[in-house]
Protein backbone atom coordinates (compact mmCIF):
# COMPACT_ATOMS: atom_id res chain seq x y z
CA UNK A 1 0.00 0.00 0.00
CA UNK A 2 1.03 3.73 -0.68
CA UNK A 3 3.03 5.63 1.90
CA UNK A 4 0.69 8.69 0.69
CA UNK A 5 -1.46 9.44 3.75
CA UNK A 6 -4.90 11.00 3.26
CA UNK A 7 -6.61 13.98 5.48
CA UNK A 8 -9.95 13.49 5.18
CA UNK A 9 -10.22 16.93 6.51
CA UNK A 10 -8.46 18.32 3.42
CA UNK A 11 -10.10 21.22 1.55
CA UNK A 12 -9.66 19.16 -1.57
CA UNK A 13 -11.60 16.37 -0.44
CA UNK A 14 -14.79 19.22 0.79
CA UNK A 15 -17.48 19.76 -1.49
CA UNK A 16 -17.57 18.56 -4.91
CA UNK A 17 -14.01 16.40 -4.40
CA UNK A 18 -14.58 14.38 -7.61
CA UNK A 19 -11.67 15.49 -9.25
CA UNK A 20 -9.51 15.06 -6.14
CA UNK A 21 -10.78 11.65 -5.24
CA UNK A 22 -10.13 10.74 -9.34
CA UNK A 23 -6.43 11.36 -8.93
CA UNK A 24 -6.04 9.68 -5.73
CA UNK A 25 -7.62 6.21 -7.25
CA UNK A 26 -6.10 6.32 -9.89
CA UNK A 27 -2.63 8.19 -9.37
CA UNK A 28 -1.85 6.81 -6.35
CA UNK A 29 -4.39 3.67 -5.62
CA UNK A 30 -7.39 2.62 -4.38
CA UNK A 31 -6.73 1.67 -0.91
CA UNK A 32 -4.95 4.39 1.08
CA UNK A 33 -3.97 4.75 4.77
CA UNK A 34 -5.42 7.47 6.49
CA UNK A 35 -3.57 9.48 8.89
CA UNK A 36 -7.04 11.64 9.76
CA UNK A 37 -8.96 9.82 10.84
CA UNK A 38 -6.87 6.84 11.50
CA UNK A 39 -7.99 3.82 9.16
CA UNK A 40 -7.54 2.67 5.84
CA UNK A 41 -8.99 4.19 3.30
CA UNK A 42 -11.02 2.83 0.08
CA UNK A 43 -11.60 4.84 -3.32
CA UNK A 44 -12.79 2.53 -5.54
CA UNK A 45 -15.91 1.31 -6.61
CA UNK A 46 -15.06 -2.07 -6.42
CA UNK A 47 -13.73 -2.44 -2.74
CA UNK A 48 -16.66 -0.25 -1.77
CA UNK A 49 -18.83 -2.58 -2.65
CA UNK A 50 -16.46 -5.38 -1.28
CA UNK A 51 -16.47 -3.34 2.07
CA UNK A 52 -19.97 -2.66 1.97
CA UNK A 53 -21.55 -5.97 1.24
CA UNK A 54 -19.34 -7.62 3.56
CA UNK A 55 -20.49 -7.21 7.18
CA UNK A 56 -19.20 -10.80 8.06
CA UNK A 57 -15.47 -9.28 7.81
CA UNK A 58 -16.35 -5.57 7.87
CA UNK A 59 -18.46 -4.89 11.04
CA UNK A 60 -20.29 -1.63 10.98
CA UNK A 61 -19.75 0.61 13.49
CA UNK A 62 -21.31 3.59 13.86
CA UNK A 63 -19.38 6.18 12.71
CA UNK A 64 -19.75 11.09 14.34
CA UNK A 65 -17.97 13.39 13.95
CA UNK A 66 -17.83 13.63 17.97
CA UNK A 67 -16.76 9.86 18.14
CA UNK A 68 -17.89 9.49 21.52
CA UNK A 69 -19.50 6.66 23.79
CA UNK A 70 -22.93 7.77 23.53
CA UNK A 71 -22.64 8.33 19.62
CA UNK A 72 -21.34 5.57 18.54
CA UNK A 73 -21.86 1.35 18.67
CA UNK A 74 -20.28 -1.50 17.36
CA UNK A 75 -21.41 -4.09 15.12
CA UNK A 76 -23.91 -5.68 17.06
CA UNK A 77 -25.79 -2.34 18.54
CA UNK A 78 -25.49 -1.13 14.76
CA UNK A 79 -27.49 -3.99 13.99
CA UNK A 80 -30.02 -3.02 16.62
CA UNK A 81 -30.36 0.50 15.82
CA UNK A 82 -30.82 -0.19 12.22
CA UNK A 83 -33.50 -3.17 12.80
CA UNK A 84 -35.50 -0.93 14.84
CA UNK A 85 -35.23 1.99 12.32
CA UNK A 86 -36.34 -0.05 9.91
CA UNK A 87 -39.57 -1.20 11.43
CA UNK A 88 -39.91 2.65 12.70
CA UNK A 89 -39.63 3.97 8.68
CA UNK A 90 -42.22 0.70 7.42
CA UNK A 91 -45.19 2.70 7.85
CA UNK A 92 -43.67 6.28 6.37
CA UNK A 93 -45.10 6.52 2.88
CA UNK A 94 -42.64 8.29 0.60
CA UNK A 95 -45.50 9.92 -1.29
CA UNK A 96 -46.73 11.22 2.02
CA UNK A 97 -43.56 12.74 3.05
CA UNK A 98 -42.95 14.49 -0.18
CA UNK A 99 -46.11 16.43 -0.15
CA UNK A 100 -46.07 17.09 3.44
CA UNK A 101 -42.28 18.09 2.57
CA UNK A 102 -43.27 20.30 -0.15
CA UNK A 103 -46.01 22.19 1.75
CA UNK A 104 -43.75 22.85 4.49
CA UNK A 105 -41.03 24.07 2.21
CA UNK A 106 -43.64 26.55 0.39
CA UNK A 107 -44.09 28.31 3.95
CA UNK A 108 -40.48 28.32 4.35
CA UNK A 109 -39.61 29.58 0.84
CA UNK A 110 -42.66 32.13 0.63
CA UNK A 111 -41.35 34.23 4.49
CA UNK A 112 -37.81 33.46 2.69
CA UNK A 113 -38.94 35.47 -0.63
CA UNK A 114 -40.93 38.11 0.91
CA UNK A 115 -37.75 38.80 2.87
CA UNK A 116 -35.90 38.96 -0.30
CA UNK A 117 -33.29 35.89 0.72
CA UNK A 118 -31.23 35.69 3.29
CA UNK A 119 -29.83 32.42 4.77
CA UNK A 120 -31.19 28.61 3.22
CA UNK A 121 -29.84 26.86 5.45
CA UNK A 122 -31.13 28.95 8.60
CA UNK A 123 -34.66 29.62 7.15
CA UNK A 124 -35.64 26.64 4.71
CA UNK A 125 -33.11 23.99 5.12
CA UNK A 126 -32.43 23.31 8.99
CA UNK A 127 -36.12 23.72 9.75
CA UNK A 128 -37.55 21.59 7.01
CA UNK A 129 -34.98 18.86 8.43
CA UNK A 130 -36.19 19.50 11.99
CA UNK A 131 -39.58 18.89 10.69
CA UNK A 132 -38.48 15.74 8.81
CA UNK A 133 -36.73 14.69 12.24
CA UNK A 134 -40.73 14.89 14.06
CA UNK A 135 -42.50 13.22 11.79
CA UNK A 136 -39.28 10.15 12.01
CA UNK A 137 -39.53 10.47 16.23
CA UNK A 138 -43.31 10.85 16.04
CA UNK A 139 -43.05 14.39 18.49
CA UNK A 140 -44.28 18.21 17.95
CA UNK A 141 -41.78 19.97 16.12
CA UNK A 142 -40.94 22.03 19.28
CA UNK A 143 -40.14 19.25 20.95
CA UNK A 144 -37.53 18.21 18.65
CA UNK A 145 -36.00 21.57 18.11
CA UNK A 146 -35.54 21.44 22.14
CA UNK A 147 -34.36 18.17 21.73
CA UNK A 148 -31.72 19.50 18.71
CA UNK A 149 -30.17 21.99 21.62
CA UNK A 150 -29.68 19.33 23.96
CA UNK A 151 -28.12 16.87 21.50
CA UNK A 152 -25.91 19.59 19.84
CA UNK A 153 -24.69 20.75 23.51
CA UNK A 154 -24.15 16.76 24.32
CA UNK A 155 -22.34 16.87 21.00
CA UNK A 156 -20.39 19.84 21.84
CA UNK A 157 -19.38 18.78 25.33
CA UNK A 158 -18.32 15.19 24.58
CA UNK A 159 -15.93 17.28 21.63
CA UNK A 160 -14.63 19.56 24.37
CA UNK A 161 -14.13 16.42 26.71
CA UNK A 162 -11.77 15.30 24.36
CA UNK A 163 -9.59 18.59 25.11
CA UNK A 164 -9.60 17.74 28.66
CA UNK A 165 -13.31 19.12 29.50
CA UNK A 166 -16.58 16.73 31.71
CA UNK A 167 -16.86 14.04 30.32
CA UNK A 168 -20.15 13.77 32.46
CA UNK A 169 -21.95 16.50 30.57
CA UNK A 170 -23.12 13.43 28.05
CA UNK A 171 -25.34 12.64 31.09
CA UNK A 172 -27.27 16.30 31.37
CA UNK A 173 -29.99 17.65 30.09
CA UNK A 174 -29.66 16.43 26.56
CA UNK A 175 -30.17 12.88 28.23
CA UNK A 176 -32.89 13.75 30.94
CA UNK A 177 -34.77 15.47 27.88
CA UNK A 178 -34.71 12.19 25.98
CA UNK A 179 -35.61 10.05 28.04
CA UNK A 180 -38.99 12.11 29.40
CA UNK A 181 -39.65 12.33 25.84
CA UNK A 182 -39.30 8.66 25.23
CA UNK A 183 -41.70 8.14 28.14
CA UNK A 184 -44.32 9.81 27.04
CA UNK A 185 -43.93 8.64 23.04
CA UNK A 186 -46.75 6.85 20.77
CA UNK A 187 -45.56 7.08 17.21
CA UNK A 188 -43.10 7.29 14.89
CA UNK A 189 -39.34 5.90 15.82
CA UNK A 190 -40.13 6.79 19.77
CA UNK A 191 -43.22 4.98 19.94
CA UNK A 192 -41.50 1.75 18.37
CA UNK A 193 -38.54 2.51 21.15
CA UNK A 194 -41.14 2.36 24.07
CA UNK A 195 -42.66 -0.99 22.90
CA UNK A 196 -39.23 -2.26 22.36
CA UNK A 197 -38.57 -1.22 25.86
CA UNK A 198 -41.96 -2.55 26.88
CA UNK A 199 -41.26 -6.03 25.22
CA UNK A 200 -38.05 -5.78 27.08
CA UNK A 201 -36.42 -6.37 24.02
CA UNK A 202 -34.35 -2.99 24.57
CA UNK A 203 -33.28 -1.24 27.33
CA UNK A 204 -33.81 1.98 28.44
CA UNK A 205 -30.46 3.41 27.43
CA UNK A 206 -29.87 1.34 24.15
CA UNK A 207 -33.39 3.23 23.12
CA UNK A 208 -32.31 6.82 24.23
CA UNK A 209 -28.99 6.03 21.94
CA UNK A 210 -31.31 5.12 19.34
CA UNK A 211 -33.20 7.79 19.33
CA UNK A 212 -29.74 10.50 20.20
CA UNK A 213 -27.86 8.98 16.74
CA UNK A 214 -31.24 8.88 14.51
CA UNK A 215 -31.87 12.79 15.63
CA UNK A 216 -28.43 13.92 14.59
CA UNK A 217 -27.81 11.71 11.61
CA UNK A 218 -31.38 12.70 10.21
CA UNK A 219 -30.99 16.34 11.02
CA UNK A 220 -27.26 16.59 9.88
CA UNK A 221 -28.08 14.43 6.54
CA UNK A 222 -31.29 16.28 5.41
CA UNK A 223 -29.68 19.74 6.20
CA UNK A 224 -26.97 18.73 4.00
CA UNK A 225 -29.01 17.18 1.28
CA UNK A 226 -31.50 20.11 0.73
CA UNK A 227 -29.16 23.05 1.19
CA UNK A 228 -27.20 21.29 -1.61
CA UNK A 229 -29.63 20.87 -3.56
CA UNK A 230 -31.21 24.59 -3.57
CA UNK A 231 -27.67 25.24 -3.95
CA UNK A 232 -27.77 23.53 -7.28
CA UNK A 233 -30.54 25.19 -8.24
CA UNK A 234 -29.55 28.94 -7.74
CA UNK A 235 -26.64 28.41 -9.09
CA UNK A 236 -28.49 27.29 -12.10
CA UNK A 237 -26.55 23.68 -12.95
CA UNK A 238 -28.21 21.60 -15.00
CA UNK A 239 -31.47 23.05 -15.78
CA UNK A 240 -34.69 20.72 -16.16
CA UNK A 241 -35.43 20.06 -19.70
CA UNK A 242 -37.98 21.54 -21.51
CA UNK A 243 -41.44 21.13 -20.10
CA UNK A 244 -40.48 19.12 -17.54
CA UNK A 245 -43.16 19.55 -14.76
CA UNK A 246 -41.75 21.24 -10.89
CA UNK A 247 -41.80 17.20 -10.23
CA UNK A 248 -39.81 15.63 -12.96
CA UNK A 249 -37.71 18.62 -12.87
CA UNK A 250 -36.67 18.00 -8.43
CA UNK A 251 -36.44 14.38 -9.20
CA UNK A 252 -33.80 14.67 -11.89
CA UNK A 253 -32.12 17.04 -9.62
CA UNK A 254 -32.16 15.67 -6.68
CA UNK A 255 -30.67 12.74 -8.89
CA UNK A 256 -27.66 14.92 -10.15
CA UNK A 257 -26.94 16.44 -6.79
CA UNK A 258 -27.31 12.82 -5.25
CA UNK A 259 -24.67 11.17 -8.32
CA UNK A 260 -22.11 14.13 -7.24
CA UNK A 261 -22.18 15.50 -3.79
CA UNK A 262 -24.48 12.92 -1.63
CA UNK A 263 -24.67 14.34 1.90
CA UNK A 264 -22.48 11.47 3.64
CA UNK A 265 -18.74 11.61 2.12
CA UNK A 266 -17.05 8.28 3.84
CA UNK A 267 -18.56 5.69 6.21
CA UNK A 268 -16.71 3.33 8.92
CA UNK A 269 -16.07 -0.51 9.13
CA UNK A 270 -13.88 -2.53 11.36
CA UNK A 271 -12.16 -5.75 9.98
CA UNK A 272 -13.04 -8.49 12.19
CA UNK A 273 -10.09 -10.38 10.87
CA UNK A 274 -6.59 -10.47 9.17
CA UNK A 275 -7.41 -10.29 5.45
CA UNK A 276 -6.45 -8.97 2.03
CA UNK A 277 -8.65 -5.75 0.70
CA UNK A 278 -6.88 -5.09 -2.89
CA UNK A 279 -2.96 -4.58 -2.29
CA UNK A 280 -3.57 -3.99 1.38
CA UNK A 281 -3.27 -6.30 4.24
CA UNK A 282 -6.21 -5.13 6.81
CA UNK A 283 -5.35 -5.66 10.48
CA UNK A 284 -7.99 -7.07 12.38
CA UNK A 285 -9.65 -4.63 14.58
CA UNK A 286 -8.46 -1.65 12.23
CA UNK A 287 -10.75 0.94 10.82
CA UNK A 288 -11.80 0.99 7.38
CA UNK A 289 -12.84 4.09 5.92
CA UNK A 290 -15.31 3.76 2.96
CA UNK A 291 -15.15 6.64 0.80
CA UNK A 292 -18.65 7.39 -0.52
CA UNK A 293 -17.75 10.14 -3.20
CA UNK A 294 -15.27 8.41 -4.74
CA UNK A 295 -16.98 5.60 -5.45
CA UNK A 296 -19.85 7.07 -6.45
CA UNK A 297 -18.08 9.14 -9.10
CA UNK A 298 -16.29 6.07 -10.36
CA UNK A 299 -19.75 4.45 -10.91
CA UNK A 300 -22.67 5.80 -9.41
CA UNK A 301 -25.35 4.05 -6.96
CA UNK A 302 -23.20 4.66 -3.64
CA UNK A 303 -24.92 7.94 -2.51
CA UNK A 304 -26.58 6.50 0.74
CA UNK A 305 -24.24 3.28 0.83
CA UNK A 306 -24.85 -0.13 -0.25
CA UNK A 307 -25.16 -3.89 1.10
CA UNK A 308 -27.25 -4.90 4.37
CA UNK A 309 -26.39 -1.88 6.33
CA UNK A 310 -27.35 0.90 3.56
CA UNK A 311 -29.53 3.78 4.82
CA UNK A 312 -32.73 2.81 5.12
CA UNK A 313 -34.37 6.16 5.29
CA UNK A 314 -32.82 7.15 1.72
CA UNK A 315 -36.68 7.10 -0.27
CA UNK A 316 -37.10 9.53 2.82
CA UNK A 317 -34.46 12.13 2.11
CA UNK A 318 -35.21 11.78 -1.56
CA UNK A 319 -38.85 12.65 -1.03
CA UNK A 320 -38.25 15.61 1.22
CA UNK A 321 -35.62 17.38 -0.83
CA UNK A 322 -37.65 16.84 -4.23
CA UNK A 323 -40.54 17.98 -1.97
CA UNK A 324 -38.11 21.21 -1.18
CA UNK A 325 -36.89 21.43 -5.27
CA UNK A 326 -40.50 21.30 -6.26
CA UNK A 327 -41.65 24.28 -3.70
CA UNK A 328 -39.26 26.30 -4.54
CA UNK A 329 -39.94 26.35 -9.00
CA UNK A 330 -41.82 29.31 -8.81
CA UNK A 331 -39.01 31.28 -7.23
CA UNK A 332 -35.90 32.87 -9.15
CA UNK A 333 -32.61 31.69 -6.29
CA UNK A 334 -28.96 33.57 -6.83
CA UNK A 335 -26.42 33.02 -5.21
CA UNK A 336 -25.69 36.23 -2.51
CA UNK A 337 -22.11 35.35 -1.81
CA UNK A 338 -19.83 32.55 -1.09
CA UNK A 339 -21.28 29.43 0.57
CA UNK A 340 -20.08 28.66 3.83
CA UNK A 341 -18.87 24.85 4.12
CA UNK A 342 -19.86 22.90 6.75
CA UNK A 343 -17.34 22.10 9.38
CA UNK A 344 -17.14 18.29 9.03
CA UNK A 345 -15.13 15.71 7.57
CA UNK A 346 -17.81 13.39 6.95
CA UNK A 347 -21.16 15.73 6.28
CA UNK A 348 -20.82 17.33 3.06
CA UNK A 349 -23.20 20.32 3.35
CA UNK A 350 -23.42 24.14 4.18
CA UNK A 351 -22.77 26.16 7.55
CA UNK A 352 -25.00 29.11 5.62
CA UNK A 353 -26.14 29.39 1.72
CA UNK A 354 -26.48 33.09 1.13
CA UNK A 355 -29.11 33.45 -1.71
CA UNK A 356 -30.97 36.02 -3.31
CA UNK A 357 -35.00 34.91 -3.37
CA UNK A 358 -38.11 36.60 -4.95
CA UNK A 359 -41.36 34.68 -6.61
CA UNK A 360 -41.20 34.67 -10.29
CA UNK A 361 -44.14 36.97 -11.92
CA UNK A 362 -47.22 35.18 -13.04
CA UNK A 363 -46.28 32.22 -9.79
CA UNK A 364 -48.67 31.09 -7.52
CA UNK A 365 -48.62 31.45 -3.83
Amino acid sequence: MSRFAVDLSSPRLRGDSAAHTDWLRTAVGPVLPCARPHGVLVLSAALVREVLTDPARYSSAIMSTADTQLLGADGAAHRRVRRTLVRALRTADAAVARRRARARAARLLGAFAAAGGGDAVAAVARPLAVFTAAEVLGLPVPAVRRLTAWAGAAVGAATSARAGGDVGALGGEATAAVRRALGGAGRGLLGTLRAEVAAGTQTEDGALEVALLVLLASLDTTTALVATCLSDLAVGREPAADGAGPDAAADARVGRVLARRPPVRFVRRVATAPHALGAHRVRAGEPVLVHLHSANAEEGGFAFGAGPHACPGAPLARAVAAGALAAAAGLDLRPAGPPVPQDSAQIDGYAALPLHARRREGSRR
